[in-house]
């Protein structure tokens, strides 16, 4: 469970997954068997499916870990898998117990994928969630204005700036060490990375030796394919 939600690479197929459903009518479901390469002429949106559904999205075992914040799309995801999880566990395949897509498959699991393939485009379409996702636009731009800003500014007030970009990454053995860590909280890498940015911060506000002469800064916080937490950072000098 911890790996999977760990992962950074699991969840961004969640998130294509529902950006393909939000940008397709409601014929594209998943069909009852797997289409044949020489039938494959006009099915790209299917096959597209079929490939999103075969990175077993679907197998996770509950309860959902909730104690991270995710994207609006992996957690409309979440929502709705979480209300299905019932009829697809009756159904006798995936959540923990996962069938290859092919002719095994039985017809009344493939149905009830396809509800919620049904029920996740029907919210994902919906003006209140077309808003959140609005607001998550803006406020990426709004960030990357602020930025632009706070560099333009500080060149327009300085007649010689430093500027020094390094990379924060953790090391091998902290790295497992953290790992380990997770098996109980899924989301200690983050929280360990969270840590430690706001004490490098704390340590840029409070003039610190290394940062005397520190006039701006910009941090961006990420994930990497196997959920390891780094910190990109840019320095005024």
């Amino acid at each position: 469970d911890s790996a999977i939600f760990g992962n950074i690479g699991y969840l961004r197929q969640i998130e294509d997954f529902v950006c393909l459903l939000e940008n397709t009518d409601d014929n594209l479901l998943l069909p009852y068997k797997r289409i044949s390469k020489f039938d494959r002429k006009g099915f790209d949106k299917t096959l597209l499916l079929e490939k999103q559904f075969s990175h077993k999205i679907f197998e996770f075992i509950p309860p959902i870990p909730r104690r991270n914040r995710y994207s609006q799309r992996v957690e409309l995801f979440f929502d709705v898998v979480s209300e299905h999880i019932q009829m697809l566990q009756n159904t006798g395949a995936g959540l923990g117990r996962w069938i290859p897509y092919n002719n095994s498959l039985n017809g009344p699991y493939i149905d009830g994928v396809n509800a919620v393939i049904q029920e996740i485009r029907k919210r994902a379409k919906a003006p209140e969630f077309r808003k959140l996702i609005a607001r998550g636009t803006e406020k990426r731009k709004r960030q990357l204005l602020g930025m632009q800003l706070l560099v333009d500014t500080l060149f327009e007030n300085y007649a010689r700036l430093l500027v020094v970009r390094v990379d924060l990454a953790y090391g091998a053995e902290a790295h497992a060490e953290n790992s380990a860590k997770s098996e109980q909280n899924p989301g200690a890498d983050v929280e360990m990375a969270l840590e430690h940015r706001q004490r490098l911060m704390n340590a840029m506000r409070h003039k610190t030796k290394v940062f005397e002469h520190c006039v701006g800064y910009i941090t961006k916080l990420e994930q990497g394919q196997l959920g390891n937490s780094h910190l990109h950072t840019i320095f005024f000098f």
